[in-house]
């Protein structure tokens, strides 16, 4: 009983320092490596793969096979691609992509050991770790670097309006509002599902995490978690009705105030990011168009890593596709394409309410970035998300 309890410590901790470690998305901070790019959070995942190996114990490859299968027809697709095929480009996406793999495995294992009790206190500490740290450093450097333009800094980012956005240790504001998005409400799903209340320092953390994805001015994060709110205030009983209506109206006065009278030059900027007309979201149709082209250009897809050149010869610009859908669909075609959103179904149909309404945030979310073949939060949520479905089939959890 004793080993059994210290291993379990160390597989908690270890998950533990995966999440906290994959904060650091910064380039400026990664270890430099013959040329190579190595993230803190890869040596992590390194060392959860030594565990699951020389632990001897049965692993789990549950939907695996998933990710095998998108890989090997996104290199299948050089064989089909027009475009010129280097193999230092092959060889490094396929070493992203791999990566990818090894993350979803580890920690579908290591997940799979943690005792549920345990679950929502781990990303409660995430939580706390992930959005206390990031409003401290966005409340240091804002007093510093106010007024700055098209400038990123440790913490914030301002764009060509100057509009201050958080970013935490990210380079993006928008990846940020991902991964503090994911993390928050897949605290919510566990912490439901296993304890089926929540606390005030519950309700703090929550809220802290909310004002930082507000502070991202991410429209992705924001118009996911609108959604998201909404989807649970008609699952809640009338009492706790009227407990969430209150507390989000009580605290988008507060956001309201703290914007119009900290960046009152900017409103304007601020609100025309929400418009349908011109600005990014007008370019973002047009690469959508584009990109759903490629089903009677090349339906088998162009290759890993191909996007950006899909979109040179079509768009006329190096671009990204800013739809994660949408870029595993050019890269590795239908079949590909077929074998990722199978993962987002099948959490749909076996998860709980709870898990239902992560699974459409998450999903809203993805069709504004490109992240499959390098984000780890991609590999991570699925296989969270994965074994937690799994487990309502089961046992009817949920």
């Amino acid at each position: 009983m004793r080993i059994k309890h210290i291993r379990f410590k160390l597989e908690t901790i270890l998950f533990l320092f995966i999440l906290v470690s994959i904060q650091v998305n910064n380039s400026k901070y990664f270890i430099e490596i013959s040329g190579l790019s190595i993230r803190y959070y890869m040596i992590f995942i390194l060392l959860g793969l030594f565990f699951i190996i020389f632990n001897r114990r049965k692993v789990l490859v549950e939907w695996l096979l998933n990710y095998i299968f998108i890989f090997l027809f996104g290199i299948i697709s050089f064989l089909y691609s027009p475009f010129p095929v280097e193999f230092s480009h092959v060889l490094k996406y396929s070493i992203f992509f791999l990566f990818q793999m090894i993350c979803y495995f580890v920690i579908l294992n290591i997940y799979f050991k943690i005792n549920n009790r345990e679950k929502a206190k781990l990303f409660k500490i995430l939580l706390f770790i992930f959005s206390f740290s990031s409003l401290i450093l966005y409340t240091i450097q804002l007093p510093i670097t106010y007024g700055s333009y098209s400038t990123t800094y440790l913490g914030i980012f301002y764009g060509h309006n100057g509009v201050p956005r958080m970013t935490g240790f990210f380079e993006d504001p928008n990846y940020f509002g991902l991964y503090i998005n994911t993390f928050m409400f897949i605290f919510i799903f566990v912490k439901y599902k296993y304890e089926h209340k929540f606390n005030r320092t519950d309700y703090l953390i929550l809220i802290i995490s909310i004002l930082c994805i507000v502070l991202t001015h991410s429209r992705a994060a924001m118009i996911s978690d609108f959604i998201a709110i909404f989807l649970l205030f008609l699952t809640l009983k009338k009492n706790l009705k009227i407990k969430l209506a209150t507390i989000s109206s009580f605290f988008l006065i507060i956001i309201i105030g703290i914007i119009y009278y900290s960046f009152p030059d900017y409103l304007n900027e601020i609100f025309s990011r929400y418009s349908f007309s011109g600005g990014s979201f007008s370019e973002r149709l047009k690469l959508m168009k584009i990109g759903l082209n490629n089903i009677v250009r090349y339906p088998f897809g162009v290759g890993l890593g191909n996007v950006q050149f899909y979109y040179n010869e079509f768009y006329g610009k190096l671009k990204l596709a800013h739809n994660d859908f949408l870029s595993v669909f050019i890269e590795t075609g239908v079949i590909g394409i077929t074998f990722y959103i199978l993962y987002f179904i099948r959490i749909f149909i076996l998860s709980g309410k709870y898990g239902k309404i992560l699974i459409i945030t998450l999903f809203i979310h993805l069709n504004t970035l490109s992240c499959y073949k390098y984000e780890p939060i991609i590999p991570i949520a699925l296989a969270i998300l994965i074994l937690e479905s799994k487990y309502n089939y089961y046992f009817k959890e949920g």
